[in-house]
């Protein structure tokens, strides 16, 4: 084999490696963990603390959630939640203790999905979220979830 030949079949390799790797965007990690912070921030913190206002801030306007109940699909307004969230708290609010995270956010562009987990005292929840970044901001618009009894 002569060396051109050799470096031609080099190259075509190499072009098909970089082909071959998934769709990167230079500002993921910014993306990743400003969509972290979010969560944190206003989702979970404002469940947390039975803040409807702050966990609000989580969502776009016309976010929805969807579960099986009864093995029926659910679907649910997020501020019809949030205001049942707020109706049933202790008055006053007394912030909850239970264990929350992240467990794992992907990023394309300006969509993404976040997979949570939320330790509560009698069931473990799996959030998955859908978010879309409009005007530079994350906004979670769609969100499904499973609960398991501990």
């Amino acid at each position: 084999m002569t060396r051109s030949v050799l470096l031609a079949a080099l190259a075509v390799v190499a072009v098909a490696r970089v082909a071959a790797l998934p769709y990167t965007n230079a500002d993921t990690d910014g993306d990743e963990q400003a969509i972290r912070q979010h969560i944190e921030r206003h989702y979970f913190d404002g469940v947390r603390r039975s803040d409807t206002a702050l966990a609000h801030g989580a969502f776009h306007p016309v976010a929805n959630m969807y579960f099986i109940r009864e093995g029926k699909l659910v679907q649910r307004s997020i501020p019809d939640w949030l205001a049942d969230i707020a109706r049933n708290a202790p008055k006053p609010a007394q912030p909850d203790s239970f264990k929350r995270r992240v467990l794992d956010v992907d990023v394309s562009g300006n969509a993404a999905t976040a997979k949570l987990q939320l330790d509560y005292a009698n069931s473990v929840i799996i959030d998955y979220m859908s978010l879309l970044k409009e005007n530079g901001q994350w906004l979670i618009v769609n969100k499904i979830f499973d609960r398991k009894p501990k």
